[in-house]
């Protein structure tokens, strides 16, 4: 499916009074478009305790302007956004629930509390009461068709809303005043736009915080500048640049609605987002210095989340990469969590990357194996070798997506989600019960002493694999140690921030041992693989045999120079000097 449209912008503040200045000077821009007037009108999304905006999200249903319809606004880094956009006839698929599963309750609709002063003209549009019920608290459009988000959209924000239900928080409406900037070539580089703005909150959760005349009536000016096209971020620095010398200011808010909640959110005190950690020390408690690395975590899988769902490339294996990590601490850091707690969190997490494995591997595979055959000389490959290998690979891809997808719509995804949030929690705010006596003493002192068993165990590892025969038994040992070595990686880098540039180099270090015996692993499973389907070839008489016949000598080669080179690089790896830190 893909993801959506990266946005990358700049928000001003502005006061009535504020005149825009000429931008046609600016370096590229040689010209700049006739103004484009329209009145955009948005209702926003969310649940009651205000849980997308906690967590920077927008759900929205705008009408007028050039892309009217309902967009969903996912947050990447400072200052850039993801928009996925739906049609406004985008109608849900049916009665489900799309935060719970169960079948929908009758929607409780806020009445907004409209007064004459909501009539009263000021700097930006009016909200009309009636307006405002016929779009918002009889939840219908103007043709009758239901007000409710469409379900591909709440399914993107499920792992957040966790069984909470959606309502209208917000009411929007704002006249824009837009210009385009252009190159020599008539191309658009970036869209200034001007927008008078008249807020309403909708809702006891939206009301909280604010006074009732401030509900009705909420008006400010902004001046916004977003990339498109070809244009560079640079240009967008230019701009602002001018934007400030002539009196605007960095915008402190995010987004309108941002602002428009910011009393609620205030309110809520961002029940449903981790808290941040503090300076970290050598000093600081052990647990807090390991809650910084599984919050980190979290987060990358709460990012991931969305991008599995549309189908991105590669946003399964970031979402395995942080349940992996997060499982691993657990392990090397046991004596901190209560056993039994450290248990179930350990098999949920096994689980659910075993459920996003096969989607995983075969995708993994699929592209290697289409290079490796691309790479052939032409007069070595015969028939058609990559379609062969593509099939055998992509059989049952789609059902483990679909495997894939039940997990992360099912209760149990969603519970974990809020049962790691909580362990987070507990390591970074609250002295929770459940933690063990070594998360509270000095991570100088836990730390080094939990790690050095992990390098212990990766040496005891190499070692027994290295005293073994070549053959498949060493293979085994070989692919443990290559698991030995990531949990290795992953502990090094949870020290990082408190044991600064030693325990960063050292989490390089176990990461080269863990991709040489990778390629190692990865070069015996397609040799497995390769066998299977030579041998059919080969029985059917096919004239892929033969290609995929010098492919597993291919492979078989790999596999020997990974592990030779793995061999040559252990004296190195194992030196005392690497571990000082940790002694």
């Amino acid at each position: 499916m893909g993801g959506g449209l990266k946005e990358v912008e700049r928000k001003f503040a502005v006061d009535p009074a504020f005149v825009l200045p000429a931008l046609g000077q600016l370096p590229g821009v040689t010209a700049v478009s006739e103004p484009e007037r329209v009145t955009l009108e948005a209702v926003y999304y969310d649940s009651d305790d205000l849980r997308l905006a906690q967590n920077r999200i927008t759900l929205r249903r705008r009408t007028g302007g050039h892309d009217e319809g309902w967009h969903l606004k996912l947050p990447l880094r400072a200052g850039e956004r993801e928009e996925i956009q739906r049609p406004l006839d985008a109608a849900p698929t049916g009665t489900e629930d799309r935060s719970t599963g169960t079948d929908r309750a009758p929607a409780v609709n806020p009445t907004p509390e409209v007064s004459a002063a909501a009539q009263v003209a000021g700097p930006g549009p009016v909200l009309n009461p009636v307006d405002a019920v016929d779009a918002v608290d009889t939840g219908t459009h103007a043709e009758g068709a239901a007000h409710t988000p469409p379900d591909d959209l709440v399914d993107l924000v499920r792992v957040h809303l966790r069984g909470a239900r959606l309502r209208p928080v917000a009411r929007l409406v704002t006249t824009r005043t837009a210009v385009w900037l252009r190159d020599a070539a008539g191309a658009d580089l970036a869209e200034v736009v001007d927008d008078q703005v008249s807020a309403q909150t909708l809702g006891p959760a939206a009301h909280r915080g604010r006074k009732r005349e401030d509900r009705e009536r909420n008006q400010w000016r902004e001046i916004e500048v977003e990339r498109v096209g070809a244009g560079d971020v640079s240009l967008l620095d230019d701009v602002g640049a001018i934007l400030t010398a002539a009196g605007a200011s960095a915008s402190p808010d995010s987004s309108k609605l941002s602002r428009v909640l910011g009393p609620a959110l205030a309110q809520q005190r961002r029940s449903d987002v981790l808290p941040s950690p503090g300076k970290l020390r050598l000093r600081s408690p052990a647990g807090e210095v390991v809650g910084a690395y599984l919050a980190a975590q979290v987060e990358a899988l709460l990012a991931a989340d969305p991008h599995v769902r549309l189908d991105v490339p590669d946003a399964v294996h970031k979402m395995r990469v942080a349940t992996r990590r997060f499982r691993s601490t657990l392990r090397t850091f046991a004596p901190m969590f209560d056993a039994e707690r450290a248990a179930y969190l350990d098999g949920e997490l096994r689980d659910l990357a075993g459920a996003l494995s096969a989607a995983r591997d075969a995708e993994v595979m699929v592209e290697y194996f289409d290079g490796r055959v691309a790479s052939l000389p032409a007069e070595l490959v015969r028939g058609p070798v990559a379609e062969v290998i593509d099939s055998q690979l992509l059989v049952g891809q789609e059902q483990a997506r679909t495997e894939a997808l039940a997990m992360l719509r099912s209760e149990r995804y969603l519970t974990l989600v809020a049962d790691l949030k909580d362990l987070v929690r507990g390591l970074l705010q609250e002295p929770a019960t459940e933690l063990k006596e070594p998360a509270a003493q000095p991570a100088r002192v836990v730390l080094p002493r939990l790690i050095g068993r992990v390098d212990s165990r990766l040496t005891r590892k190499v070692n027994a694999a290295l005293a073994t025969p070549p053959g498949h038994e060493r293979d085994v040992q070989l692919h443990s140690a290559r698991k030995q070595a990531k949990r290795l990686r992953y502990a090094a880098e949870t020290a990082g921030p408190v044991f600064g540039p030693d325990a960063v180099a050292f989490a390089r270090l176990a990461e080269q041992i863990q991709e040489l015996l990778g390629t190692h692993q990865d070069a015996t499973v397609a040799q497995e693989l390769l066998r299977q389907w030579g041998t059919s070839a080969a029985d059917a008489g096919e004239t892929t045999a033969f290609t995929i016949g010098l492919l597993l000598g291919l492979e078989e080669y790999r596999a020997r120079t990974a592990e030779r080179d793995f061999i040559d690089f252990w004296p190195e790896a194992s030196r005392r000097r690497h571990r000082r830190w940790l002694y």
